[in-house]
């Protein structure tokens, strides 16, 4: 008995995986004590285009990072909210301090009372595309007389999760965002 083989059909290359390009995040109320009296009605979470919103237009964004020791380090940066990543550029302390330990948080004051809160890790294998880079000098220039000079200097955070308000009882929202972190 003669077997004849089967031409095969090699399987299709694997899609690269987008850097800095997270999957829609997940709104949920946040775990926050019921004595706060944080509304439990789901009809109350705002809109993910509301911290999406913000995010992109903020000026000032306060980075807090851990010291090797333990310590925070709290301090306010220029940066850019592209690409549902936040970047920034620049050293000292806070970039010393991702070398031990990724973890960050970003927030920034989006007014009377209203608050956006990213909790993320740094990526250090997330460098810009051409035109990703772009997009970021093109969001440092909309708010500052400075844009980066190259796609090495950026520091990006991919968000875990973030937590915002415009009246905090009534809708606390947090989005959690389902893609690996280092």
């Amino acid at each position: 008995m003669t077997t004849t083989k089967t031409p095969t059909t090699p399987d299709p290359p694997e899609t690269p995986k987008k850097l800095n390009t997270p999957t829609d995040p997940i709104a949920e109320k946040p775990d926050i004590p019921k004595g706060y009296g944080i509304s439990t009605d789901p009809t109350d979470l705002l809109p993910w285009r509301w911290p999406d919103e913000k995010l992109q237009n903020a000026k000032d964004f306060w980075v807090v990072t851990v010291r090797p020791d333990g310590r925070p380090h709290a301090v306010p940066v220029w940066g850019a909210w592209v690409d549902r990543t936040f970047f920034w550029d620049g050293g000292g302390i806070k970039a010393n301090n991702l070398k031990t330990n990724p973890h960050v948080n970003v927030h920034i004051d989006a007014g009377h009372g209203a608050v956006v809160i990213l909790d993320g890790t740094y990526d250090p294998t997330a460098t810009p595309d051409a035109a990703q880079f772009e997009r970021i000098r093109a969001s440092y220039g909309a708010r500052y007389e400075y844009r980066p000079e190259t796609p090495g200097q950026l520091y990006a955070i991919r968000p875990r999760t973030i937590l915002a308000w415009t009246s905090f009882a009534k809708d606390a929202t947090r989005w959690r965002f389902d893609h690996a972190t280092p």
